[in-house]
């Protein structure tokens, strides 16, 4: 028998048992796999967040001067339904802004989303009156904004009238809201005080007191303005 009073058993088993050296540190296998979730999920949710502020970010930009209407009343801007693609109003009104205030209500609005100061209007009309004093009145199937440029394209059973009398039918016509001009380089008909007209383009200048015809020019002067 050992000198410690312990049994030769007691002294085989304790050559067999494992050696634990016991300390207050936890294993780092352990520790270190929660933490490093922890990181992956606070890293994904920092950039999720990044990439919707950049959302609201860019539709903040677009987006101020237009509102959506539900039945004829206005609706909040938190309306919009903000994507990653595009963002798109329907029955929206816009009012841009400057010297001359121009108003236009659209069926719907998209924003390009690969060009952001861009967007893309369906069934539109709109009105504007010029420094001039002349009203103008314009609808077509669908256009173009381009806010950096201040320039409305419009596309498709374009119509333009004005206070004066004239009335104006092009596929096609481009709007400059900073100048007040209008211009359609394609094929274009209509009447004003003093007739019929056809033409290959057309121009309306000065504040709308002015309509230039170009190209293959018809008019028919008709007694009174009348119209046939």
């Amino acid at each position: 028998m050992p000198a410690d009073g312990r049994t030769v058993t007691d002294s085989v088993l304790d050559r067999q048992r494992p050696k634990r050296h016991w300390t207050a540190q936890p294993r780092q296998d352990q520790v270190g796999a929660p933490s490093a979730r922890r990181s992956r999920r606070v890293a994904l949710l920092k950039y999720l967040l990044i990439g919707v502020s950049l959302a609201l970010v860019a539709t903040i930009i677009i987006w101020p001067q237009f509102t959506e209407r539900r039945n004829g009343l206005p609706i909040d801007f938190a309306d919009v339904d903000v994507s990653s693609q595009s963002s798109t109003m329907t029955n929206a009104r816009f009012v841009s802004g400057g010297e001359r205030s121009f108003n236009v209500t659209a069926d719907k609005v998209v924003q390009d989303p690969e060009v952001p100061t861009m967007v893309h209007l369906s069934a539109l009309e709109g009105d504007t009156t010029t420094d001039g004093g002349v009203w103008m009145h314009m609808s077509a199937r669908s256009g173009v904004f381009d806010r950096a440029a201040d320039r409305l394209d419009l596309t498709g059973d374009v119509s333009l009238y004005t206070d004066q009398g004239n009335e104006i039918h092009s596929p096609k016509a481009t709007i400059d809201m900073g100048r007040g001009e209008v211009r359609g380089d394609d094929r274009v008909a209509g009447h004003g005080p003093y007739g019929r007209f056809r033409a290959d383009s057309f121009e309306i200048l000065e504040e709308g007191n002015v309509l230039l015809l170009r190209g293959n020019v018809q008019l028919v002067v008709e007694p009174n303005g009348e119209k046939n």
